[in-house]
Formats: C-alpha cells, structure tokens, sequence
C-alpha cells in the first residue's frame, strides 16, 4: 500500500497584488533611511550646541578674520535662508494633494483588483495619469529647483568661509546636507513623473509616489529646524 503525501497549500488569489505604508518592505526601509539621516543631522546639532558651549557668550557665532576689517560677530543674513524655508513650507500643502490623490488611485486600483488603470474593467477605470498627480508633481519640481539655487546662493550669505573655524564646517555642513536631501528629492520627483507621463500611475507608482511625498515632508522639517538653529540661535542668544 502506498501513501502519497500532500504539501499543505494557501490560497493566495485574493491577496492584493501591491500593499502600502506599514505592510510593504519599501515603506520599513524609507522609514529607517529618515531615522538615520535624521541622526546625522542630531549629531551635526549637538557638535554644534557643544561648539556654542564652549565659547563665550558674547562671541558666537566666533569673530570671522578673513575680511579687512574682521567681521567680529558673523552672523548669517536672513533674507535668502528666510525665503527659503518659507518656500519649502509652501510645498507641504501642494505635496500632501499629490499625496492624497495617489492614496485614492491606490485604493481605486486595490478594489479593482487590477495593479495599474489598463488593467481595470474598460468602465471603472480610474485616470491612468491623475491631473492633481501630474501637475503637482511638476509644480513641486519646480519650487524644489528653486530652493536649491536660493541654498546656493545662502552659503556666501553665512558670512564665513568653510574652513574659517569649527562653526563655519558645522553651518556649511548642514546647510549643504540639507542641500543634498533636496536634491535627491528633486531628482526622485522628476524621474517619477517622467514614468508616469510615459505610461500610468498604476499601484506600484502611487506607492512609490507616497513615500516620496513622506520624505519630503521630512526633508522640509529638517529644513525648518536647521533653518532656526543656524539663523536665529545666533541671534537669540
């Protein structure tokens, strides 16, 4: 007698073919990619809170003896940084409408059980290319570019010069950080709305499209606060 053994089996034909937020691999790793920038950036503020310390008082940021006469209390102009993080704040809104917009095509798509519009029954497709999406995305591309001139034309605006002492490499190092974190957005954005103009917003670019609005929303908080320390710590105290 002879007894066939059976592998015990799943159905798995009604599970969604894409997930988001906390169910997805991507999410886990946009999320710990933040949390460890996001320690670069406390370390880079703690050096310079201990720099500030161990100064006194009345000389921080430190005298700047570059320039004829020495600039004895350098501290950064407002006008360029000011601008600035009040463009990148002006984004959220625009931002969190992409945001949103690409929550409800993803969820359109996951009721339907199709991963991108042509997919979907000819009458219930939702819009392979969202009109909120498209347009958003290009107008965050666009503020993204010009917050990336403004921050270069900011580090002449710190009135000293990278190597002049420790506080001129921490001001620098964090406002071209921060420069770098725009960037990469800047560049993710466009690539992400070039493949949606090409093809269509399916599943996989809506979640993708998501996480990148999380990040930027990090990116602009960053921003907020590097922008209080190195521009208004100094006059504060």
């Amino acid at each position: 007698m002879t007894v066939t053994a059976t592998r015990p089996t799943i159905d798995a034909s009604r599970l969604p073919a894409e997930v988001r937020d906390g169910r997805t691999p991507a999410w886990w790793g946009n999320v710990l990619f933040m949390t460890i920038e996001t320690t670069t950036v406390a370390l880079l503020l703690a050096s310079y809170f201990y720099l500030w310390r161990n100064y006194p008082q009345d000389q921080w940021p430190p005298p700047q003896g570059n320039t004829d006469p020495p600039i004895l209390k350098p501290v950064p102009d407002l006008l360029l940084g000011t601008v600035n993080v009040l463009l990148l704040v002006a984004t959220v809104p625009l931002m969190r409408l992409v945001d949103r917009r690409c929550g409800r095509q993803f969820d359109d798509l996951e009721k339907l059980h199709a991963t991108k519009p042509s997919k979907a029954p000819p009458g219930k497709r939702p819009p392979a290319r969202p009109r909120v999406v498209m347009y958003g995305m290009l107008a965050v591309f666009a503020l993204g570019c010009i917050s990336l001139v403004l921050r270069w034309h900011e580090f002449p605006a710190l009135n000293v010069r990278w190597n002049e002492n420790a506080y001129a490499s921490l001001v620098w190092s964090l406002l071209g950080l921060h420069f770098v974190y725009i960037a990469i957005e800047v560049v993710e954005i466009a690539v992400l709305f070039a493949w949606a103009a090409l093809f269509e917003v399916g599943e996989n670019q809506a979640g993708d499209i998501i996480l990148t609005a999380e990040y930027w929303y990090w990116t602009v908080g960053v921003g907020v606060v590097i922008y209080a320390v190195v521009y208004w710590f100094p006059r504060v105290v």
